[in-house]
């Protein structure tokens, strides 16, 4: 190619390289205004509060009253009533006991509480707080994909692409919310980074470990990489910290009818009730985005090249476990979701669209250096 031509050339990607860069900078822009504007206040603020708050009172009573209190000081009126209106809504929110007694599920998520209530000694109000939690982890989440693609893709093409990736899996969702989902999946994220791209299975570990303290049931995941004596630790420290209630009686209250008292329920979880519910929910596996994601964890085992090395060797027996990982969450939470999923959903998709480094050559979209690390036998 000429030298004019050649340099024409440079210039256009640089060009196409700014371009790919604003947009991504554009999307998490709007991710986060569009978070603050509209946040989606779910029920689950209502005890993360309480647990926030309860250090500060010795009756239920008091604890009740100061936590609706600030409910409703933050939250739109509608949806404060939204809050506290129905059968278990509504006797969480007239009964005190109530309200204290489902504490224990949540209590649980040791380092989500402690992050809540460290930005609520900062002066922020904890129901602010889980918003900005979501929003802050969320955005890490869309950065650390954009830095993976970019391993081997140029700007022009993983902007776009981690823009992409973050509306299928549905980020801006998640951002949205009050729960530990966002800062969970960041954690998640790392570990799965860290043991794709450098085989580094103790950062992968500590990252595990640290998702157990931030959702309890991560344990499934951590058990079944390298971290299986910090995951377990951590989790057994978690449930007795927590005077967490037994598995049975969390499955009753999530996929039977919500006790609004659970620590007075002494029931049992029968055989066909826990078969009932798996095929229940069964049909959750041929949702759209489940079912899509499953279909490219399987084109990307296929696409992705057998290898020798360890890195190479991690990075394609990854889509297959994390689609056995999906099944095994199931049988203990017998629920699909987007939001807890995310993180394997966006890994999945990184690994598709790096699989294939000569045709992202042959399109321009490959970047210009190769950042990827030496492969190790």
């Amino acid at each position: 190619m000429p030298t004019s031509g050649l340099a024409s050339s440079r210039r256009f990607g640089r060009l196409a390289d700014l371009g790919g860069l604003g947009f991504f900078c554009l999307f998490l822009a709007w991710l986060v205004a569009r978070s603050i504007h509209s946040p989606h206040w779910n029920w689950d603020l209502v005890p993360y509060v309480a647990c926030v708050l309860e250090s500060q009172f010795t009756d239920p009573a008091d604890l009740q009253a100061a936590t609706f209190e600030e409910i409703r000081r933050i939250v739109p009126p509608s949806r404060f009533v939204a809050l506290t209106s129905g059968d278990y809504f509504g006797d969480v929110f007239r009964d005190p006991e109530a309200l204290r007694q489902q504490l224990p599920f949540y209590r649980i998520k040791p380092a989500y509480l402690e992050l809540l209530r460290l930005l609520a000694s900062a002066g922020l109000s904890p129901v602010t707080a889980t918003l900005a939690v979501s929003i802050a982890a969320s955005v890490s989440f869309a950065v650390l994909v954009f830095f993976w693609l970019r391993i081997y893709l140029a700007p022009r093409a993983s902007g776009p692409f981690a823009v992409l990736l973050s509306l299928l899996i549905g980020l801006p969702i998640v951002a949205r919310i009050s729960s530990p989902d966002a800062i969970s999946g960041c954690c998640l994220l790392v570990a799965l980074y860290a043991l794709c791209e450098h085989a580094a299975l103790g950062v992968a570990s500590l990252a595990l470990v640290l998702s157990v303290a931030i959702r309890s049931d991560n344990v499934i995941i951590g058990i079944w990489f390298a971290a299986a004596l910090g995951v377990v630790a951590v989790y057994a420290v978690n449930v007795r910290a927590a005077t967490a209630y037994p598995w049975t009686t969390f499955f009753v209250h999530s996929f039977g009818a919500p006790l609004a008292r659970p620590a007075e329920w002494h029931g049992s979880l029968s055989l066909p009730f826990y078969l009932a519910v798996l095929a229940r929910n069964a049909h959750m596996f041929l949702d759209p985005q489940a079912a899509a994601m499953a279909l490219l964890g399987v084109v990307t085992f296929v696409q992705l090249p057998v290898a020798t090395d360890h890195r190479s060797r991690l990075r394609r027996s990854l889509p297959p476990t994390l689609l056995l990982l999906a099944v095994a969450r199931y049988l203990l939470y017998p629920f699909v979701m987007g939001r807890h999923l995310f993180p394997f959903y966006a890994a999945i998709g990184v690994l598709f669209l790096t699989s294939n480094a000569e045709l992202g050559g042959r399109l321009g979209l490959a970047a210009e250096e190769d950042r990827r690390p030496e492969s190790k036998g």
